[in-house]
């Protein structure tokens, strides 16, 4: 099965599921379209006994960069997968079209997170914001290993030099005087 945004293989006489988020030129964000559709496959998945474990993955080089922030509400056509989906596509109110994404993204890692089958999160680049929950809500995390042409400190995990400890001039590395004791 193919959406617009998730791709659906099927392996070992479908007792595994690979879900693959294919959204590339947008780093696989997650935009209501997306999670629509992927609470409709976790729904299908999670009543067929077939289905022995799931592997989510990212197409391209980054696993999931969260939410599309870019998306506008026009791309949004699935209203009737969840009763978030049809709130967001009712809501007037801007807030109220905010909660009801976050609540729809939520809800879809939660829904991973009960699956009845054990899901294991490929993550094959940058798992950001929501991307980061996504793994989080799998039971396994498998990371690839860095790429080569990735920065040094990303690839060492080691934080940027402007997060370097700031240095202590002489004067202040002096042994603090003894209490008064008066």
């Amino acid at each position: 099965m193919t959406s617009s945004a998730l791709t659906l293989e099927h392996l070992d006489n479908d007792a595994i599921v690979v879900l693959t988020i294919d959204r590339p030129r947008r780093g696989n964000a997650l935009d209501s379209q997306t999670l629509a559709a992927l609470h409709r496959v976790l729904d299908s998945i999670n009543g067929n006994p077939t289905v022995r474990a799931v592997v989510i993955t990212g197409a391209g080089a980054i696993f999931c960069a969260g939410a599309d922030i870019k998306a506008v509400p026009e791309d949004f056509t699935d209203i009737d997968a969840t009763p978030y989906t049809a709130l967001q596509s009712r809501a007037t109110s801007p807030v109220t079209v905010t909660l009801a994404a976050q609540e729809l993204m939520t809800s879809a890692f939660e829904k991973i997170h009960r699956l009845r089958q054990p899901v294991i999160a490929a993550v094959n680049g940058a798992a950001v914001g929501g991307g980061f929950a996504l793994a989080l809500a799998c039971d396994i995390r498998y990371a690839a290993p860095p790429r080569a042409s990735a920065p040094s400190s990303s690839a060492t995990a080691s934080p940027p030099a402007t997060w370097a400890p700031a240095t202590t001039s002489p004067a202040s590395s002096a042994p603090p005087a003894p209490p008064n004791s008066c």
